[in-house]
Protein backbone atom coordinates (compact mmCIF):
# COMPACT_ATOMS: atom_id res chain seq x y z
CA UNK A 1 0.00 0.00 0.00
CA UNK A 2 1.95 3.23 -1.26
CA UNK A 3 0.79 6.49 -0.04
CA UNK A 4 -2.07 5.49 2.70
CA UNK A 5 -4.07 4.34 -0.12
CA UNK A 6 -5.93 0.83 1.34
CA UNK A 7 -6.68 -1.05 -1.68
CA UNK A 8 -8.66 -3.82 -2.36
CA UNK A 9 -7.86 -6.73 -5.31
CA UNK A 10 -10.06 -6.91 -7.99
CA UNK A 11 -10.20 -10.33 -10.18
CA UNK A 12 -7.48 -9.80 -12.85
CA UNK A 13 -9.23 -9.81 -15.66
CA UNK A 14 -6.23 -9.38 -18.13
CA UNK A 15 -5.58 -13.28 -18.35
CA UNK A 16 -8.77 -13.66 -20.52
CA UNK A 17 -8.77 -14.33 -24.02
CA UNK A 18 -9.09 -11.26 -26.48
CA UNK A 19 -12.29 -11.88 -27.32
CA UNK A 20 -13.57 -12.32 -23.76
CA UNK A 21 -11.85 -8.91 -23.66
CA UNK A 22 -14.05 -7.15 -25.75
CA UNK A 23 -17.00 -8.92 -25.01
CA UNK A 24 -16.31 -7.59 -20.95
CA UNK A 25 -15.49 -4.35 -22.65
CA UNK A 26 -18.71 -4.15 -24.43
CA UNK A 27 -20.46 -5.05 -21.64
CA UNK A 28 -18.90 -2.43 -19.57
CA UNK A 29 -19.63 0.27 -21.98
CA UNK A 30 -23.32 -1.09 -22.25
CA UNK A 31 -23.61 -0.66 -18.32
CA UNK A 32 -22.17 2.48 -18.07
CA UNK A 33 -24.66 3.87 -20.74
CA UNK A 34 -27.45 1.90 -18.97
CA UNK A 35 -26.77 3.69 -15.25
CA UNK A 36 -25.67 7.23 -17.09
CA UNK A 37 -29.50 7.30 -18.45
CA UNK A 38 -30.61 5.57 -15.40
CA UNK A 39 -29.32 8.25 -12.90
CA UNK A 40 -31.26 11.21 -12.15
CA UNK A 41 -29.25 14.71 -12.58
CA UNK A 42 -29.39 14.85 -8.76
CA UNK A 43 -27.83 11.52 -8.11
CA UNK A 44 -25.47 10.41 -10.77
CA UNK A 45 -25.01 6.69 -9.94
CA UNK A 46 -21.72 6.18 -12.24
CA UNK A 47 -19.54 9.09 -12.49
CA UNK A 48 -15.63 9.50 -14.08
CA UNK A 49 -13.81 11.50 -11.10
CA UNK A 50 -10.42 11.87 -12.82
CA UNK A 51 -8.63 11.14 -15.76
CA UNK A 52 -5.09 10.88 -17.21
CA UNK A 53 -3.95 9.95 -20.60
CA UNK A 54 -0.43 7.88 -20.21
CA UNK A 55 0.33 6.86 -24.25
CA UNK A 56 -1.33 6.48 -27.20
CA UNK A 57 -5.13 4.86 -26.78
CA UNK A 58 -3.73 4.00 -23.36
CA UNK A 59 -6.06 5.68 -20.01
CA UNK A 60 -5.76 5.71 -16.41
CA UNK A 61 -9.12 6.73 -14.28
CA UNK A 62 -10.92 6.64 -11.11
CA UNK A 63 -14.89 5.74 -11.66
CA UNK A 64 -17.17 6.37 -8.84
CA UNK A 65 -20.15 3.91 -8.67
CA UNK A 66 -22.61 4.59 -6.47
CA UNK A 67 -20.13 5.96 -3.70
CA UNK A 68 -17.30 3.71 -4.30
CA UNK A 69 -14.16 4.68 -6.16
CA UNK A 70 -11.92 2.14 -8.90
CA UNK A 71 -9.06 2.79 -10.45
CA UNK A 72 -9.40 1.24 -14.39
CA UNK A 73 -7.06 1.46 -17.05
CA UNK A 74 -8.03 1.09 -20.86
CA UNK A 75 -6.01 0.66 -23.72
CA UNK A 76 -7.94 0.46 -27.15
CA UNK A 77 -10.64 -1.60 -26.31
CA UNK A 78 -9.40 -2.94 -23.23
CA UNK A 79 -10.98 -1.74 -19.80
CA UNK A 80 -9.41 -3.35 -16.84
CA UNK A 81 -9.96 -2.70 -13.21
CA UNK A 82 -7.04 -2.28 -10.76
CA UNK A 83 -7.77 -1.85 -7.58
CA UNK A 84 -10.87 -0.28 -5.33
CA UNK A 85 -9.85 2.46 -3.36
CA UNK A 86 -11.17 3.41 -0.29
CA UNK A 87 -11.14 6.64 1.69
CA UNK A 88 -9.09 7.38 3.90
CA UNK A 89 -10.10 8.35 7.81
CA UNK A 90 -10.12 12.14 8.37
CA UNK A 91 -8.01 11.36 10.83
CA UNK A 92 -5.17 9.68 9.08
CA UNK A 93 -5.08 12.29 6.21
CA UNK A 94 -4.23 15.37 8.66
CA UNK A 95 -1.20 13.33 10.11
CA UNK A 96 -0.09 12.43 6.92
CA UNK A 97 -0.35 15.82 5.67
CA UNK A 98 1.52 17.25 8.85
CA UNK A 99 4.20 14.67 8.37
CA UNK A 100 4.47 15.95 4.84
CA UNK A 101 4.89 19.45 5.68
CA UNK A 102 7.21 18.51 8.89
CA UNK A 103 9.33 16.79 6.17
CA UNK A 104 9.38 19.96 3.76
CA UNK A 105 10.38 21.94 6.21
CA UNK A 106 12.96 19.85 7.49
CA UNK A 107 14.69 20.13 4.25
CA UNK A 108 13.93 16.48 3.38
Amino acid sequence: MSQGILETRLPNVSALPPAAMQRLAGLVRMLVAKLSRAASPARNILSVEERLTIGPKKTVMVLNCDGRRFLLVTAGEMIAPLIEIQPLEEKKVRETAASLRRRKAGGE
